[in-house]
């Protein structure tokens, strides 16, 4: 055997051998890992934002998540991504990394389909994003209650570094002596605090006000 056709041979296996493990590792993020319906031990993180380059900290958020509860699904909804929209390692780095890991899924937000069957639907067929204020808030606080009324779970922030398992699955958490947070919260599917919640959020709602759909909701729930 030639030195010229060893050569090659080596090229050759270095070339099928880098294939396979980006194939392993999740070099092509396709965002169509779908895993629904969510099962009971599920954490939500959202990006309202058309944003498909997470900063260090929501990375740092969904990773300790997925590490903390290794055996949870750990649902990321993102806004800027579309149904069997392929994203590039090179150019979506942080997407693919999370995407990698096994209990993590990318999922596009789509607040239509998210929001269908429950009270903030009637809310989002009239509301104007363009005029509001703080859409991009106030968009994510509709989303929480609606997927965790509907799969059940925990929400957190995309500020929430992960360090030991909650012990509780239905909870809230305060903001301080008086006030309720949305920051983070537990509950099973179709929990009836969520559906009242949704109901007020629709009812009452004034996208002028910071937090009024938000820790100022339930705290008035509650």
């Amino acid at each position: 055997m030639n030195k010229e056709f060893q050569v090659f041979l080596l090229l050759l296996l270095v070339f099928v051998l880098s294939i396979m493990y980006k194939i392993n590792v999740g070099h092509i993020c396709i965002l169509c890992r779908f895993y629904h319906p969510a099962p009971p031990e599920t954490i939500i993180f959202i990006e309202t934002t058309d944003r498909l380059q997470p900063t260090l900290l929501v990375m740092c958020a969904v990773e300790s998540a997925a590490r903390t509860y290794p055996n949870w699904t750990i649902n990321f909804y993102v806004k800027g991504l579309r149904k069997h929209m392929v994203l590039n390692e090179t150019q979506h780095l942080a997407l693919s990394h999370l995407s990698a890991m096994k209990n993590v899924f990318l999922l596009p937000l789509n607040m239509t389909l998210i929001l269908n069957g429950t009270p903030l639907s009637s809310w989002y067929e009239k509301v104007r994003p363009e005029k509001e204020k703080y859409w991009t808030h106030v968009s994510s606080d509709a989303c929480r209650l609606a997927l965790v009324w509907r799969y059940g779970g925990i929400y957190m922030d995309s500020d929430f570094i992960s360090m030991r398992p909650i012990p509780h699955k239905t909870f809230l958490a305060a903001q301080s002596s008086k006030v309720s947070s949305n920051g983070i919260l537990g509950f099973h599917d179709h929990h009836q605090f969520l559906w009242d919640c949704m109901v007020d959020f629709a009812q009452h709602y004034n996208g002028a006000i910071w937090g009024h759909q938000g820790p100022s909701l339930i705290t008035r729930m509650l």
